[in-house]
């Protein structure tokens, strides 16, 4: 059916103002079991697959897929990018939003009871073996299926951008349907032989935290704020404020910080907060905001941090895919939980290599995440649920296997990755950089965009442009069927607003601190500057 969207913004910014489009929504059926019905003269079980269409208004050339990552978020999630990439290939293309089965309206897992034991009880009883069947490569063939059945012609140019957890996806169905796209572009890239989620603070958030704050120590505009506290309290600054961070964080969990203790701030609260926070390129500023805070704790300090540890500000913040164990029905949206454990624990978790070697014990992760200033706790909330879960065995011919490097798929690929991404880290996209670098079978190009966060289309806007390098870039992959990207947005990312001018930043700060000054303003002293 058709209807029409709600104007939406662009992420976390509203940078621009996007006009209203009409939607065309389709549920196609697919085989539950893709082996069984290619196998089998029964008519095979059927699941409904949700798929959503901005469709081209001028001459039409083909469509471009926007696969969303998690897993567990639907597909129009995408809806704000779709719309710009629309407006960004003239209308040539439909723009197509396909759901992962098990997400959205394509057929959703849920359980009443999310606390591990009787969630898995429950999807035993309901599913038994055929839970077996959510899995990312029956989401590939899924994929497959539907670009099939929705071409015009055999001369449609099909380019599929995937990010974050979508960029796994889009290397799973590269590898069922390598003939089948023009161009593909992996953003936030989790590459399927080193993305794994027992690394996801240890080496994502923290990597990228610790390398956000040398952004700070580098600027004067956010260490000079550091000095000039330092200066005040009669001293030289003898530390950087990303040394500041660690000490303060150590302080906190040792319980040794009077300021934390007035404010209710724990260590976990505070890991989860700069987490989050460090996930978002606007909301990234506030990171140093928050330290100054608790070094200087001053009296409005402490009522500034009180506002930003209380319930009700930072449940805000905290990220949706890390859903606890609270006995209450496993969330469907934004995020849905069971489709996300389920993938997870079968093939992200773990051994890249051999599936059925189990990832360190929830100990071990809950200590790795807590021993660094930025944790989400995201890895043994998971385990939680790994020995208790009925886990799939991936297809060992696809999984920890890499489209068009460990096979001859020979479509274009273009891969970006944010130096500052705490998601998706830098390290797995250095990992196997030098293998794409030298790929013989096909074009590849892999772009590094400076002080971008998690996924180049979302959070690496360009200064003084409505839209985001990543989306330039794809746009650049379509026009030139991905044989010439143009990546020359990456020299014009913004800046870091340090200085706390910008109305993004002032909205941030009113948002968290309750006070639109993002380095707060001195008070009366209330305790020893932690210096």
């Amino acid at each position: 059916h058709l209807f029409a969207l709600p104007p939406h913004v662009h992420y976390t910014r509203g940078l621009r103002k996007l006009r209203r489009s009409r939607l065309s929504c389709a549920n196609m059926s697919v085989p539950l079991d893709w082996q069984a019905a290619a196998i089998s003269d029964k008519q095979a079980e059927q699941i409904q697959i949700s798929l959503s269409r901005i469709a081209a208004t001028g001459a039409r050339k083909g469509s471009i897929w926007l696969l969303m990552g998690g897993p567990g978020y639907d597909g129009q999630s995408l809806l704000p990018m779709a719309q710009a990439m629309h407006r960004l290939v003239g209308g040539s293309f439909d723009v197509m939003l396909p759901d992962h089965r098990g997400t959205g309206a394509s057929t959703p897992l849920t359980c009443p009871d999310n606390r591990p034991k009787p969630c898995a009880e429950f999807l035993r009883r309901t599913w038994g073996a055929r839970l077996h069947q959510f899995t990312t490569e029956a989401a590939a063939h899924d994929l497959r299926y539907l670009i099939h059945e929705t071409l015009d012609s055999v001369n449609d140019e099909i380019y599929l951008w995937g990010g974050s957890y979508g960029s796994y996806w889009l290397n799973r169905y590269v590898q069922v349907a390598p003939e089948q796209p023009t161009a593909v572009h992996f953003d936030g890239f989790c590459p399927s032989d080193v993305c794994r989620v027992q690394w996801y603070d240890e080496l994502g958030q923290a990597g990228a935290g610790k390398d956000f704050m040398s952004l700070c120590d580098r600027d004067l505009a956010c260490s000079s704020r550091f000095g000039q506290l330092a200066l005040e309290a009669g001293r030289a600054l003898r530390q950087l404020p990303s040394m500041l961070l660690y000490e303060t964080y150590a302080a906190i969990k040792a319980g040794d910080h009077k300021c934390a203790k007035a404010a209710n701030i724990t260590h976990v609260k505070l890991g989860a907060l700069l987490a989050a926070l460090n996930m978002q390129f606007d909301l990234r500023p506030l990171i140093p905001a928050l330290l100054l805070r608790l070094v200087r704790c001053d009296d409005n300090d402490t009522q500034q941090l009180r506002h930003a540890f209380s319930e009700q500000v930072l449940s805000q913040y905290v990220a949706d895919f890390v859903v606890l164990p609270s006995g209450r029905a496993a969330p469907t949206q934004p995020l849905d939980q069971v489709m996300m454990l389920n993938v997870v624990l079968s093939e992200l978790f773990g051994s890249p290599r051999n599936a059925s070697v189990p990832p360190p014990s929830f100990d071990e992760l809950h200590a790795a995440s807590a021993a660094v200033p930025f944790a989400t706790q995201w890895p043994a909330t998971q385990r939680l649920y790994y020995d208790a879960w009925d886990r799939y065995i991936p297809n060992p011919e696809l999984y920890g296997k890499r489209a068009g490097i460990d096979d001859n798929a020979s479509v274009p690929m273009l891969i970006t990755q944010g130096d500052l991404d705490p998601q998706t880290s830098i390290l797995w996209t250095a990992t196997v950089a030098g293998d794409y670098q030298t790929r013989t079978t096909g074009p590849t190009k892999l772009v590094i965009v400076p002080r971008a966060a998690h996924c180049t289309v979302d959070n690496a806007p360009i200064e003084g442009s409505p839209y985001t390098c990543g989306e330039v870039m794809l746009a650049s992959l379509v026009r030139s069927r991905g044989l010439k990207v143009d990546d020359s947005c990456a020299v014009k990312v913004e800046a870091v607003d340090f200085e706390g001018r910008q109305h993004h930043t002032v909205d941030a700060a009113q948002k968290l601190f309750g006070a639109p000054e993002l380095w707060g303003s001195a008070g009366s002293k209330s305790g020893s500057v932690w210096l």
